[in-house]
């Protein structure tokens, strides 16, 4: 599985986040590009522990739903799916600063220090978490034609 703990597959995905634009159009969803970029710096927040969330994972989502999603080859389905509010704070500042921003937390995930509570899947070890922020990182990427 591609993941972040491995500096070829987060070297491609944060030169992807790079030639992404604040105005790219989106192919589904409600997002800008930019609301991304923050969005998916607030997931990778999570995944530090720099964000709590709220979310209470149930036993088989936790389990049979984390496997799944960790070890088999699915994409994120395309479309709006409910995110915790917590995932949903950061707001657009500076485009610039922001690209930034988000690029630092993937590298601080891709060193191995996000242990974090998913909200969905409960605990999570620095590798689980660089296969979750990866593939989230290229679901919004692929949002945006990126």
């Amino acid at each position: 599985m591609l993941s972040l703990m491995n500096a070829a597959d987060r070297e491609a995905v944060t030169d992807r986040l790079h030639r992404l634009t604040p105005d790219a159009p989106n192919k589904w969803g409600r997002m800008t590009a930019h609301e991304a970029v923050c969005h998916m710096s607030d997931q990778l927040r999570v995944g530090l522990g720099d964000l709590t969330t709220s979310g209470q994972p149930g036993l088989v989502t936790r389990t049979l739903g984390k496997w799944i999603v960790l070890h088999l080859p699915l994409p994120i389905p395309r479309g709006r799916i409910e995110t915790v509010p917590e995932m949903q704070t950061a707001r657009p500042a500076t485009w610039g600063a922001d690209l930034a921003a988000c690029t630092e937390l993937i590298r601080r995930v891709g060193g191995g220090q996000a242990s974090g509570t998913h909200p969905a899947f409960g605990p999570t070890t620095p590798a689980e978490w660089g296969v979750l922020a990866y593939k989230h990182l290229d679901h919004h990427l692929q949002q945006f034609g990126v």
